[in-house]
């Protein structure tokens, strides 16, 4: 994976955060669930992206002397926006953390008195996500970086919106640049996954993103049950050392009603299991609440 601007390498640990529960999926299949993005638990991670899109087409289009078939493409992309985006594609992330000790993380995503951090090194990270098909990309919080991307993307669409808009008599008149949304449909996918609202600045998240699908019949789509709904999703190999067991940086222990007791169990079920943490187990030192 080549470093650029806009998909910087990590030089750090990144964390999963989890309940003990998920470790023990995690450690028993040497996997971690990739969610289609559309199905995260918050319904905003992709939205965001979205609306801030949706903001500019709709200051582009009170310009007064907008170029009429910017307009009509304009006026089409709200519309594909609203409607058809989010259901045409099969994009499947998971997510990571520079911050493995971070309270708002452990109250986000462990039930209280059930959790742990797992460290995994960069570049072993970096590694298996090049071998599938998958970016490490970190998340853009900066409102200006965001409304550049988006523009750029934009600017992008509307500059080549002529090579693929479709005669009337292949398409609906209010559809005819639809084909030339779905040509770019993955640049506008691959921005939105990085994007983050500020106010998520602390979390310094970064995310596992793969290839854009659209077969349903893929042998290696999963769904599990969720409260309201069905939930698809890939299987992401983690790191593995060369005996085939899981590879681990360092492990976070989360708040616990006894530390000495939570460590001492989850440092036998690890060592038991073969999972390598080259730096060690550390407790989160932050006292027990109930969140």
């Amino acid at each position: 994976m080549q470093e650029s601007a806009l998909d910087p390498l990590p030089t750090t640990h990144l964390y999963h955060y989890t309940s003990l529960e998920g470790l023990l999926g995690l450690v028993g299949s040497q996997t971690l669930r990739a969610t289609h993005i559309a199905h995260l638990n918050d319904s905003n991670e992709l939205t965001f992206a979205v609306e801030l899109l949706e903001n500019t087409v709709r200051r582009r289009l009170l310009e007064p002397d907008l170029d009429p078939d910017d307009r009509k493409c304009l006026e089409q992309l709200s519309e594909w926006l609203e409607h058809r985006f989010l259901l045409e594609h099969l994009l499947f992330t998971c997510s990571f953390t520079e911050a493995g000790n971070l309270l708002s993380q452990w109250r986000a995503y462990c039930p209280p008195s059930s959790g742990v951090s797992l460290g995994f090194d960069p570049h072993e990270l970096l590694a298996a996500a090049d071998a599938q098909g998958f970016h490490l990309v970190k998340c853009i919080y900066d409102r200006a970086s965001q409304n550049t991307l988006v523009t750029g993307w934009l600017q992008l669409l509307l500059a080549t919106k002529n090579d693929k808009e479709d005669p009337p008599s292949k398409s609906d008149p209010s559809q005819s640049f639809y084909t030339h949304f779905r040509v770019h449909e993955e640049a506008l996918l691959q921005v939105a996954t990085r994007m983050k609202h500020p106010g998520f600045s602390e979390e310094r998240e970064w995310r596992l993103v793969s290839r854009v699908g659209r077969d349903y019949r893929d042998p290696a789509l999963r769904f599990r049950p969720g409260k309201t709904r069905l939930i698809p999703y890939v299987d992401f190999k983690l790191p593995l050392t060369d005996t085939r067991n899981l590879s681990l940086s360092h492990v976070y222990i989360g708040p616990a009603q006894d530390h000495n007791i939570s460590f001492s169990a989850i440092a036998a079920f690890l060592t038991n299991s073969g999972v390598k943490v080259s730096r060690g187990i550390q407790a989160c030192g932050l006292p027990l609440r109930n969140w």
